[in-house]
């Protein structure tokens, strides 16, 4: 049984920072820019109730490769921006039934909410 809302579930996520590999360096007008490239993996199954009775759904799962960059507005004490940018390479579920590996993306503010 499938579920994609819940009253409890469980995650966890992995993300491997490559970013020291890929040296970009700041300078001029990008010395307020940061960026941060990884890969990601992340996993989550929920329980929900359907007839007065608990399910856990099936595990869902993704894995893909994402970049972050960071914005600072120096000198002044504010937080950063960060825009995040992640593509998914795999999904063990599309919706639809759509392609396990086809081209997707997400952008998002901040690196978790």
């Amino acid at each position: 049984m499938n579920g994609y809302q819940g009253k409890s579930g469980a995650s966890w996520n992995l993300e491997i920072d490559f970013d020291k590999y890929i040296p970009i360096k700041a300078k001029g007008l990008t010395k307020n820019l940061h960026f941060d490239t990884y890969l990601f993996y992340d996993a989550g199954i929920l329980n929900f109730s359907s007839n007065n009775k608990n399910y856990w759904g099936f595990p869902q799962m993704d894995a893909g490769a994402g970049t972050c960059m960071t914005i600072k507005f120096t000198p002044y004490d504010v937080t950063p921006l960060i825009i995040r940018a992640d593509f998914p390479f795999f999904v063990n579920m599309p919706e639809g039934g759509g392609n396990y590996t086809a081209f997707r993306y997400l952008l998002s503010l901040n690196r978790a909410f």
